[in-house]
């Protein structure tokens, strides 16, 4: 598996990051802001540089709820399987310290994308939406 790891958000790590086209697409109707709350960089340490493979988060929507985001390169399959156990950790991790009852996601439209979630132990609630409830 790659050397992939998180740690907090830093300014200057979006200007490193290089965003898989949806994503990119995501960012620039967003104005190239990132969400509120928490942010995390998914760095990759498994080559001759370090690279910014990902950043996400979580944003606060209120009353223990909190939307999840991210915002991807162009991953390979083993990142990706990477990725998910950083992002499970992420949620554990932030359920533990602040008050969060519920977690929601709107994966892309894609199975792959609702398997990844379902993997980090998000469950599907009705279209377009899951949660994860630690």
């Amino acid at each position: 598996m790659p050397e992939l790891v998180l740690r907090p958000h830093l300014d200057g790590d979006l200007a490193r990051f290089v965003p898989r086209e949806d994503f990119a697409r995501d960012l620039a109707s967003a104005g190239g802001v990132l969400p509120q709350g928490g942010k995390w960089t998914l760095l990759d340490f498994g080559g001759p540089r370090t690279v910014v493979r990902g950043i996400g988060g979580v944003e606060p929507l209120g009353d223990g709820r909190w939307a999840a985001w991210a915002c991807l390169a162009d991953l390979r399959p083993r990142h990706w399987l990477a990725a998910a156990a950083a992002a499970e950790r992420l949620l554990r991790f932030t359920a533990r310290r602040v008050d969060v009852r519920t977690i929601v996601a709107i994966p892309a439209p894609t199975p792959q994308a609702v398997r990844l979630l379902k993997r980090i132990g998000f469950v599907e609630v009705g279209e377009p939406y899951m949660v994860w409830e630690g």
